[in-house]
């Protein structure tokens, strides 16, 4: 088994966190009323989320995922791309490509943890080349959200 090099995604290799992404598919619904709402909801939901997030990370998470309660696999597939050019590639530190090229010339797998969907991030790892990481994936019916882990 060879040595890895683990990254937290937000943080250490973009400047975005999980609300960026959940403001962007909140804005993105379909008609013009329904983006509306999800949007004034995700922005009024802001303290709460700090709060949450400061208090317990399980509690965040709960209240977090609940956003995405309705949306459809193929619509957040459909908006990654675009979630990839608009939100998360204009937010890759500077340095990230040269960490992870350092990393990769001595050897070390590469993997990313994030608390973000998989399909949100699935573009942004095929930019930085990484086909190894930890994220959430969106679930159907009662199954809900569940880790998926990659490494």
């Amino acid at each position: 088994m060879a040595a890895a090099a683990f990254y937290d995604l937000e943080g250490t290799l973009v400047s975005t966190n999980l609300v960026h992404t959940l403001g962007f598919y909140a804005k993105n619904q379909p008609g013009l009323f329904r983006s509306f709402a999800k949007s004034a909801t995700t922005l009024l939901s802001l303290p709460v989320f700090a709060i949450t997030d400061q208090y317990s990370r399980k509690v965040f998470n709960d209240l977090y995922f609940k956003r995405y309660k309705g949306a459809s696999q193929d619509r957040l597939r459909f908006f990654a791309q675009e979630l990839f050019e608009t939100v998360l590639k204009p937010a890759v530190f500077p340095g990230t490509y040269e960490l992870i090229e350092k990393s990769r010339s001595v050897g070390l797998r590469q993997c990313v943890v994030t608390g973000a969907l998989d399909v949100s991030v699935k573009p942004l790892m095929e930019h930085l080349g990484i086909t190894e990481y930890v994220a959430n994936r969106h679930g159907s019916g009662d199954k809900g959200l569940l880790d998926q882990s990659f490494c």
